[in-house]
């Protein structure tokens, strides 16, 4: 698996154009957010058989700092949202979600941090 880098972009879908291969594009006047981790960035993934085939599941949960009260209106429980990561090594883009098939996000609070738990599931593998 990458060595993934302890910084992630989260983006709603609706602020998001396109994604195309690893190249994101915000739509006009809106920006991805940034969230430096508390853990490392290693998310789990799964594949399952199904009846339609093979179905690959990925979930990823950080702590960050505590979300502002608009962050959490703009990150409501499994609220739509591209994940933006990048390769430690090479410093490349890792994509998670598309406008029309974004990840889902929930937001675990605690006193000082909140938990980010970002959930995906694709026909194709994901990293």
């Amino acid at each position: 698996m990458k060595q993934l880098a302890n910084i992630i972009h989260l983006a709603p879908s609706f602020r998001v154009s396109s994604v195309t291969g690893n190249t994101m594009v915000m739509k006009s006047g809106f920006t991805a957010d940034k969230f430096p981790t508390y853990n490392d960035v290693e998310p789990s993934i799964e594949s399952s058989r199904k009846a339609a085939g093979i179905l690959y599941t990925f979930q990823l949960k950080v702590g960050i700092d505590k979300l502002s009260d608009a962050q959490k209106q703009t990150y409501a429980n499994n609220a739509p949202v591209i994940l933006n990561m990048f390769d430690a090594d090479t410093g490349a883009n890792v994509i998670i979600g598309t406008p029309t098939a974004p990840a889902l996000i929930s937001v675990n609070p605690g006193v000082n941090t909140d938990q980010l738990v970002i959930e995906y599931a694709s026909k194709t593998p994901v990293l």
